[in-house]
């Protein structure tokens, strides 16, 4: 659901990807930054059901195995990253470092910000090419 641009599907491949990854997480995968585009094979969705009760469901790929999950490795996708503004331009290296997405750090940036003609700009959050 955070899609700005499509990716190259001929590009998405199933990966290990850690316990707790969603769709839409950003994550470094073999090297390589990448976009989960299903749930972790394990994991469920809850779903309250009439009468109190629930329903738990899989939520994961289909055909993915229970440590997998479908990944994007290019494409555009709207990520949390530190020090993203309201004024952010396009083409501002973006960077991996600690665990989070931001755009000052050094070494190899992951992305680089590409926004949309138009595109709402959030604080915190910007459109990220991911990808060398």
């Amino acid at each position: 659901t955070n899609k700005v641009f499509q990716e190259n599907t001929k590009n998405n491949r199933a990966r290990v990807v850690p316990v707790g990854t969603k769709s839409g997480d950003f994550l470094i995968v073999g090297g390589r930054p990448a976009v989960a585009l299903t749930d972790r094979g394990d994991a469920t969705k809850t779903t309250p059901i009439s009468g109190g009760a629930s329903l738990t469901l899989p939520s994961g790929g289909f055909s993915l195995k229970p440590n997998e999950a479908s990944l994007a490795f290019d494409g555009t996708w709207h990520l949390p990253v530190t020090g993203a503004t309201t004024t952010t331009d396009n083409d501002v290296p973006v960077y991996f470092n600690a665990g989070k997405l931001q755009l000052t750090a050094s070494g190899d940036p992951v992305g680089y910000t590409d926004y949309p003609q138009g595109f709402y700009k959030q604080a915190g959050f910007a459109a990220v090419r991911i990808g060398k």
